[in-house]
């Protein structure tokens, strides 16, 4: 129970509920533009223009919002109220203009959702605890996939058709707005945010380029026809349990997030071999475990940014996670409807790059997570060290060798040649200055400044603290 309030309390709900928020927004007017490219294009030109022209577009205005938020004595909160009034000005000629109005005005709108986007992926990373990230991106995700498909069912599936869906989209970004102000989610309370080495980010930003060009290559696949597996609407709820199963899975640990991520990847491959044994396995369980799947997907390339963000002090580079995807998956629709008549080359193309995606993911793993060794220290090193640290003087480092001896104020007095009076004041200071209140929590503090990152030395550590407490208590007369 504790966990789930810990999870789920305080600035982690309320991020979660901002990015809700402005997702719905972005997502209903988005939804809008393309049923308007739909009555005048056919299928194959609407790709075109909202997953290449519009995925690039909103990376265009990811990384204007990046260079925004990294501007100093910007006034966040007025520049989210301005972009939002923005947005939903240029939303109505995007849905209601003529066709050409129509498609020039979307791709601005699309700009305008992107450096919404950069907003409400800035601020949570640095308002929400690291390790509960990817529970506040999955859930405000899915909340904001099942709002906005529940308003699709509204009037006969014709919401997103009609002049209503520009107040609501209003009302949602105002709600946003005020919300953020409300809650203070876009103070820009950082200290000083560190400079760009641009050679730190070529692995993360390349891997999560090939992973967003791989999987929009996969959706492309002869056997992907959604509508023959699982119907649209149960889409939307299969992808929202994939999101938020994704955020408690990556915060449990990120690498079983990683590794989820891999298997969404190969899930088109899957299916196309599958494909032809409906009997042994129905299309509607493969589309459902890959959108639940696509929701590690989603999830992933968002808190792997936040973390690496947040590690180097660059908290304006969270938002590139998703920049890079929307590059990517722009990419990789584009390249899928140049092959679309050539099966053989789009699966030889797409296998090659799910091997190469393959192997920088695992490269990838293998830096952010393998454990890192830290260099042999003596035991005089580490002596020194903690000495420094805590600021001891001379003869407070000699009480402190004959403290971790396990030696008694009595016979620390006889070695040093000194009062059992003047001991035990040395004694005190040493607990004073470590910080602790007793010699078992000095010696259980020195183990861990130790050994810091091993864990069978922590359990040492415990070990010599439960020790200690017996000791402890058999002389209790004699704590310092």
């Amino acid at each position: 129970m504790n966990r789930i309030t810990k999870r789920f309390g305080g600035a982690n709900t309320q991020c979660a509920i901002w990015i809700a928020l402005c997702f719905s927004a972005t997502s209903m007017m988005y939804l809008a533009w393309l049923y308007r490219l739909m009555d005048g294009m056919d299928a194959v030109r609407v790709d075109a223009v909202s997953m290449v022209a519009g995925y690039a577009s909103q990376a265009a205005g990811i990384g204007l919002g990046c260079l925004l938020l990294r501007k100093s004595g910007v006034s966040a909160q007025k520049a989210l109220w301005a972009v939002m009034l923005l947005f939903v000005c240029m939303s109505v000629p995007a849905v209601f203009q003529q066709f050409t109005a129509a498609l020039v005005f979307g791709l601005g709108m699309n700009l305008l959702c992107g450096i919404i986007v950069a907003f409400y992926l800035f601020f949570p990373c640095l308002r929400q605890d690291v390790k509960n990230g990817g529970t506040v991106f999955g859930a405000g995700y899915a909340l904001s996939t099942l709002s906005v498909w529940l308003l699709s069912l509204l009037d006969g599936g014709k919401l997103f058709r009609g002049h209503f869906v520009v107040p609501i989209t209003g009302a949602a970004a105002c709600i946003a707005c005020v919300y953020a102000g409300r809650r203070g989610l876009t103070r820009m309370d950082v200290q000083e945010m560190q400079e760009v080495s641009p050679q730190a980010w070529v692995l993360p930003v390349g891997a999560v380029f090939l992973m967003s060009l791989v999987k929009n290559l996969g959706f492309g696949f002869p056997a992907s026809d959604l509508t023959a597996g699982l119907p649209l609407e149960l889409s939307r709820l299969f992808y929202a349990l994939g999101l938020v199963v994704a955020g408690i899975v990556c915060d449990r640990k990120r690498q079983w997030g990683g590794a989820c991520t891999l298997v969404a990847l190969a899930m088109p491959f899957l299916m196309m071999a599958l494909s032809g044994s409906a009997e042994k396995v129905p299309a509607f369980a493969l589309w459902s475990l890959d959108y639940l799947f696509y929701g590690f997907f989603s999830v992933y390339r968002v808190v792997l940014f936040w973390d690496l963000a947040r590690e180097r002090k660059q908290f304006f580079m969270a938002p590139l996670g998703l920049l890079t995807g929307r590059l990517g998956d722009a990419a990789g629709t584009g390249i899928y409807l140049l092959l679309r008549h050539h099966s053989i080359w789009l699966l030889s193309l797409a296998m090659v790059l799910f091997i190469i995606a393959a192997f920088v993911l695992l490269h990838l793993f293998q830096t952010l997570y393998a454990p890192k060794e830290n260099p042999v220290r003596s035991e005089h090193e580490v002596f020194e060290s903690f000495s420094v640290q805590h600021d001891l003087s001379a003869r407070e480092r000699e009480v402190l060798r004959l403290i971790l001896a396990e030696k008694t104020n009595a016979e620390i007095a006889h070695a040093l040649y000194v009062t059992e009076s003047t001991a035990k004041y040395h004694v005190h200071n040493i607990l004073r200055k470590s910080g602790v209140k007793s010699r078992m929590e000095l010696i259980a503090a020195y183990a861990r400044f130790r050994y810091p990152d091993m864990r069978e030395r922590r359990r040492e550590g415990a070990e010599v603290l439960s020790l200690e407490r017996k000791r402890e208590s058999s002389r209790s007369a004699d704590v310092g």
